[in-house]
């Protein structure tokens, strides 16, 4: 059997939890030894979604060349999740194109996941709603969350604009980051306002500031 591991982490850098991108690398290996399959391959997308349908996926596109091209017989995961968390439909059409290339599916997390058997399959669709459930959630949290910090005036990600820095205060139970004027940056903007209903253009305005050698966010 020539079996090939893929991983996903959401997370860009390595961590200590139990499906770090080093623990997902050691346990599907290991799996693949204890089986005594051939290890043909390893793919990996870090710091990749695997709810999002727009982002882009290199490891699991080569992953699936590989598969296309019939020079793998098995593929380990770690879990499912790591393959799709978009529920059971993506992930029985990720499993039909599998199957259609000889290609059985075996999760490190759920060994009852076996798509050489229906009952694998069956269990399949439901791991695959429980994984879309919990993102999901997830998303859903977020969400309410970073309205809960808008509404007791927060900044909620990314850095601040210019002209602004922030800082950290408490409102009541929370403790959030809030705009105020930068120092440096905040003259600079609003000479850019001021410019900008003087009627001058975008380009206009970058030209002089450039001229002026105004202060940047990295510089």
């Amino acid at each position: 059997m020539r079996a090939v591991s893929y991983i996903r982490q959401s997370k860009r850098r390595e961590d200590d939890s139990k499906a770090s991108p080093e623990a997902q690398r050691t346990k599907t290996e290991a799996l693949m030894q204890s089986k005594g399959w051939d290890n043909a391959g390893h793919f990996e997308d870090i710091g990749k979604s695997g709810w999002d349908p727009n982002t882009h996926r290199p490891g699991f596109e080569e992953l699936m060349a590989a598969v296309r091209g019939r020079h793998v017989d098995a593929v380990v995961v770690f879990s499912l999740s790591r393959l799709t968390r978009r529920g059971a439909l993506e992930a029985m059409k990720i499993i039909d194109e599998l199957e259609r290339h000889g290609v059985r599916l075996v999760s490190v997390e759920e060994p009852y996941l076996d798509t050489s058997t229906p009952v694998g399959v069956g269990i399949l669709a439901i791991i695959a709603g429980l994984a879309q459930q919990e993102s999901d959630l997830k998303s859903a949290y977020i969400t309410s969350a970073k309205e809960e910090i808008r509404r007791v005036g927060g900044h909620t990600s990314g850095i601040a604009p210019y002209g602004f820095v922030s800082e950290r205060v408490t409102r009541g139970e929370l403790t959030v980051s809030r705009l105020v004027p930068s120092p440096v940056e905040a003259d600079w903007a609003r000479s850019m306002v001021g410019w900008a209903l003087d009627g001058e253009s975008a380009a206009s305005i970058a030209r002089l500031l450039n001229e002026t050698e105004a202060p940047t966010k990295v510089a």
